[in-house]
């Protein structure tokens, strides 16, 4: 998630530097189209900290950037991350800022709500979920079919779907000598390294919010809708005294 806001705060300043109309009005345009198209809030900030343009707030009601974190170490290191709660939206947020390349050019800041980033780890889990169960009942029907004529091939590809489920991406069939089933394989291979390159996807995102946890000097403390502990981070465990790693699965009481 950093990488993509970094990523897109480097497209969104080249593309600020390619503008020639830099007034106020067209800045402001231009960062609504970019958070249309990258789904990532767009803000561009003057290196005395005032906003010239945001993609979802109108510049003129904001107040002055100058002391924001991510901002004071664009200006000092080059790039600047902070998760906060924003002052604008009320929502908890990741930001990201990149310091202007030449003189006289804007901060350019991206920034999403963490609700967002976990929906979207959510959803793929999800997605995951689905086509593993798409995959199992697709294999079980074809097994009732075929049973009589290619009853070893079926249970060989069985036996690779259920390892798929399980989260075995790495395992591939062999090409069945029977027509009926070689396009079955092939495309049961097929869903495994889309699966497994998801199921990455997911993975990474989710040691990049760990990391982001880990990192906090805030205490942060997720619970479940029973009220027992889900993630702890560093800062929330030398607070309250406890091993982070100790106290998951437990009431927070």
């Amino acid at each position: 998630t950093v990488r993509n806001l970094e990523d897109t705060g480097r497209l969104v300043r080249r593309v600020v530097a390619a503008s020639g109309d830099r007034s106020a009005p067209q800045l402001q345009e231009l960062a609504g189209t970019l958070e249309r198209e990258t789904g990532v809030r767009v803000t561009l900030i003057a290196t005395d900290g005032r906003v010239v343009a945001d993609s979802r707030r109108d510049p003129a009601g904001m107040d002055d950037h100058g002391d924001r974190p991510e901002i004071l170490a664009a200006l000092a290191e080059g790039v600047g991350r902070d998760r906060r709660e924003s002052r604008t939206l009320g929502e908890d947020s990741l930001y990201l800022a990149l310091a202007p390349e030449d003189p006289g050019g804007m901060i350019v800041r991206t920034s999403r709500p963490v609700k967002e980033i976990a929906a979207e780890v959510r959803q793929l889990q999800w997605g995951l979920a689905l086509a593993g169960l798409i995959a199992a009942l697709g294999v079980l029907l074809v097994s009732i079919v075929m049973a009589r004529r290619i009853g070893r091939p079926i249970q060989r590809i069985t036996e690779a779907a259920e390892r798929f489920a399980e989260g075995d991406f790495g395992h591939r069939l062999e090409e069945p000598e029977y027509q009926e089933t070689q396009a079955l394989a092939k495309v049961l291979n097929r869903m495994a390294g889309l699966l497994d390159e998801r199921f990455q996807t997911i993975s990474r995102q989710h040691g990049e919010l760990e990391g982001v946890l880990r990192s906090m000097g805030e205490a942060v403390i997720v619970l479940d809708g029973e009220g027992e502990v889900l993630r702890i981070n560093r800062a929330a465990g030398e607070f309250l005294g406890v091993d982070p790693g100790a106290v998951r699965g437990r009431p927070l009481e």
